[in-house]
């Protein structure tokens, strides 16, 4: 019968402790839950980020790609360049897969109305005189180029749309 008394506050003991270990371990696995799906979403946006910013860098490739055909159509004496309606380049060359993703030109025209912040400027800008001050140096044109960059993997898409002055000078001696 003394041992019996002796041993019930050992158990009581014991139980609590028990019970205080797992309440230490569910907090701990509470705790490291949470910090896991954080880093997890971390990581997962890093990686979209990242994606943008190779879709970027890719629409900003067939924005290039266009800049070059232009500067080409010019060296040959064409100066009013459309796409897609005049396909001038194999048609791979304006649409390519470069890595895990891929650019696409979407449109290459002669802006024919500019719409700025406070006005709609309805004009052709083909053959525009450029004039600095009483002085004319030649004529000029501006292109709307709009091209896209796409990583599949994740469905990003950006679309880059450009304003392109191309001035064509005269040569003064």
């Amino acid at each position: 019968m003394i041992n019996r008394c002796f041993n019930e506050p050992r158990r009581r003991v014991g139980a609590m402790i028990e019970i205080i270990v797992i309440l230490i371990l569910s907090v701990s696995l509470a705790v490291g839950a949470i910090y896991l799906k954080y880093s997890l979403q971390s990581v997962d946006g890093i990686i979209v980020q990242a994606h943008r910013i190779k879709a970027r860098n890719l629409a900003y490739a067939a924005y290039q790609k266009a800049l070059i055909t232009l500067k080409h159509q010019y060296a040959a004496g064409k100066t009013d360049w459309r796409y897609p309606e005049q396909k001038v380049t194999p048609a791979n060359q304006m649409e390519r897969a470069l890595g895990d993703g891929n650019y696409k030109l979407l449109k290459v025209e002669i802006v024919r109305d500019l719409k700025t912040p406070y006005e709609t400027i309805n004009r052709t800008f083909h053959n525009a005189q450029y004039v600095i001050g009483d002085a004319e140096y030649g004529k000029y044109d501006v292109y709307r180029i709009t091209s896209m960059g796409e990583v599949p993997s994740s469905k990003t898409r950006v679309k880059l749309t450009s304003l392109v002055k191309v001035i064509k000078e005269k040569v003064r001696y």
